[in-house]
């Protein structure tokens, strides 16, 4: 009997392992793979809610636990040392287990530290979601430095190929298989009801004859002080609405966020006219889903307001340049910059044109298959030495 390929799966943050879960599942569905999970980053870190917990609760066995962060410091000289961290663990990780593949998504150190593991072990990699745009703070340099690492692309769509054609990548090692995120949320349409909602606001505490709004917010590199300047407007911005707010990841500068966000809900002073509001460190992926589907409109920076929300009908007030040059999966997206009035307009906008018109994705995005259709890649293609030692045209 042919031996099953092995496939490491690296997750560092709870965003990411949303989008990494489909995938998963379908290793595990694959009689010709074997799921390997590595947990690190702020998974592992009590004070971003440790969502390693999450993944357990969702049936995942996981393979090792990696503690590439020494505490949750917002310190930006400790990066260099986690990321070696990460480098030398998860490189003798996938010796030891014999991995075949290291699959790592997106643009994030944790995913930089897994390709220069899998470029070190020679192990090839798995690149997710390269070949797009998202300046971000470091991202658009370490989503470019992992896929020229990486021996296999799976992108989003066809722009993406396009750049990475761009940049030299071998056209037979990218394969357009749509957005990670259509995987869950095509299944979320066709089970959830407008009944939910409902019932989801009541379970959160809110009213549910009222705008509801969702805030997710990150930080964008402008250091500390003025990330909590930021936060603090968004939060201004928001004073009389109803919604929840769940917590930044751990990029630098998010301590001026999650200042705020204590000195909002310890004081209750600034959100406290006429609004009712909760706070979250981590979502289930099934709640976080839920809360959008339930929302009229996602405030803050996060990807799922480019690529998650449009397509579970909830509009879009994407603050600052996090998320700038990104392509965007819908119609009500409604770029704004820092100041007051400016995320306030916003809001009234993405309100008002989610009464007025249809909220919709885009076809281009995918419908719902991206984790099928990179098993069958990963389970069918030739391990060789051409895999890894790839020529750029």
């Amino acid at each position: 009997m042919k031996s099953k390929r092995k496939i490491c799966v690296l997750t560092g943050t709870r965003s990411e392992y949303g989008l990494l879960r489909s995938l998963m599942r379908a290793i595990e569905a694959n009689p010709r793979l074997e799921l390997q999970v590595v947990v690190t980053g702020m998974h592992l870190l009590k004070e971003f809610g440790r969502s390693v917990d999450l993944i357990r609760a969702d049936g995942f066995k996981i393979s090792s636990a990696i503690s590439m962060y020494k505490t949750a410091a917002d310190v930006r000289s400790e990066l260099p040392a986690s990321v070696a961290r990460l480098v030398d663990k998860l490189g003798k990780c996938v010796l030891e287990h014999q991995s075949d593949f290291i699959v790592v998504l997106g643009d994030r150190v944790e995913a930089l530290g897994g390709a220069l593991a899998g470029l070190t072990a020679n192990v090839p990699i798995a690149h997710l979601h390269g070949g797009e745009l998202a300046a971000g703070d470091m991202d658009d340099r370490i989503r470019f430095a992992i896929s020229a690492l990486a021996s296999l692309h799976f992108v989003s769509t066809t722009d993406a190929q396009k750049r990475l054609l761009r940049a030299g990548e071998p056209p037979d090692r990218i394969f357009v298989v749509g957005a990670m995120a259509m995987d869950e949320i095509f299944q979320a349409r066709r089970s959830f009801d407008p009944g939910q909602r409902k019932e989801f606001r009541r379970k959160i505490n809110l009213p549910a004859d009222k705008p509801m709004l969702v805030v997710v917010h990150h930080s964008c590199g402008f250091g500390t002080d003025r990330e909590y300047r930021y936060m603090e407007n968004i939060f201004r911005a928001v004073k009389g609405y109803d919604g929840i707010v769940i917590g930044p990841n751990n990029d630098p500068g998010h301590s001026g966020i999650r200042r705020a966000i204590r000195e909002t809900f310890s004081t209750r002073k600034k959100m406290s006219a006429g609004g009712s509001w909760s706070y979250f460190d981590n979502l289930s992926r099934e709640d976080f889903l839920m809360a959008l589907w339930s929302a009229d409109c996602l405030v803050g920076n996060s990807s799922s307001g480019i690529l998650e929300a449009n397509a579970l009908y909830t509009a879009v007030v994407n603050i600052g340049p996090r998320q700038a040059g990104r392509q965007r999966n819908g119609n009500a997206i409604f770029d704004c910059n820092y100041g007051l009035q400016e995320i306030k307009s916003a809001i009234r906008e993405a309100l008002n044109f989610s009464k007025t018109h249809k909220i919709h994705s885009l076809s281009q995005f995918g419908t719902g298959q991206a984790g099928e259709k990179i098993t069958q890649v990963l389970s069918q293609v030739s391990l060789n030495r051409k895999l890894i030692v790839k020529t750029h045209f």
